[in-house]
């Protein structure tokens, strides 16, 4: 698994939605023992003014309480939640909020804006579905799930540093609004094809390295390629509209193949 460093900051803003809730801060018990609280922002932290952080304080089937407009970092990390439900308040999922939970399975809401660093990182995540108003996918957020396919919505532009590294990923689908793909975002991920959309302008080092692609369709849009960003790529076909250098890429050895004509849409997608 490869590692990434945590941002210093803490995604939480002031959320005005609850500012003036009478039955805010309130302390919430969970299904299986332990509790979380909310603050009167609508804030959610684990257990309490002066709880412990990740020992386990909240345990069984979480439904977040209609009221949590944001996670706070570090929140739920480590407990033994089983399942997760979040309200569609959610607006904001901090820093590592549910790091090392044993959830399968994950619906975001149409609210859910931001995921921040190592917010889902070492979970089991085989099932994700992303809603169209998420912009923002922190470093490592998924890293190391179990994802075998991914299609990102409308509205996210920017997939954070190693945001889903060690996740073997055989299907993604990247959509119209997406122009950064940072450094090893989908580093050691299982997929054969990809036809990035006109969207994208950088991708950074390493961000496919360890995928054994065959199929690969670069956009005219795209500028600026890291290097070792498709190291391990076996092409077999390769369309490139780009402007960007392929020198240390993993790419100058394909520059004469011949163009990639049929992308394998049987396997749910369209690869716009």
């Amino acid at each position: 698994m490869v590692a990434f460093p945590l941002l210093a900051i803490s995604l939480i803003s002031a959320p005005q939605s609850f500012a003036h809730d009478n039955s805010l801060p309130a302390t919430i018990n969970c299904p299986g023992g332990g509790s979380y609280s909310i603050d009167a922002n609508g804030v959610a932290s684990n257990g309490g003014a002066g709880a412990p952080v990740g020992l386990g304080n909240c345990s069984g089937a979480l439904v977040l309480d209609r009221r949590v407009v944001s996670v706070a970092d570090l929140a739920f990390a480590g407990d033994h939640i089983s399942s997760l439900t979040l309200d569609p308040n959610l607006t904001q999922i901090g820093n590592t909020s549910f790091l090392g939970i044993s959830i399968t399975s994950l619906v975001l809401d149409r609210s859910l804006t931001t995921i921040g660093a190592s917010a889902f990182n070492d979970d089991h995540i085989t099932s994700l579905k992303l809603d169209d108003k998420l912009t923002s996918i922190g470093a490592a957020a998924f890293s190391a799930a179990y994802l075998t396919k991914l299609e990102l919505d409308d509205n996210l532009t920017f997939v954070g540093v190693g945001s889903f590294t060690d996740s073997p990923l055989t299907l993604l689908k990247l959509d119209r609004s997406l122009t950064t793909i940072s450094l090893s975002a989908f580093y050691n991920a299982n997929l054969t094809n990809l036809k990035l959309p006109e969207s994208v302008q950088t991708i950074g080092n390493s961000a496919f390295h360890h995928s054994p692609l065959t199929h690969l369709s670069l956009d005219s849009s795209l500028t600026s390629i890291g290097s070792n960003a498709f190291f391990s790529a076996a092409l077999t076909c390769f369309s490139n509209n780009s402007t960007a250098s392929l020198a240390n890429t993993g790419l100058q050895s394909f520059t004469s193949l011949p163009e990639c004509r049929d992308f394998d849409d049987d396997r749910e997608g369209d690869y716009r």
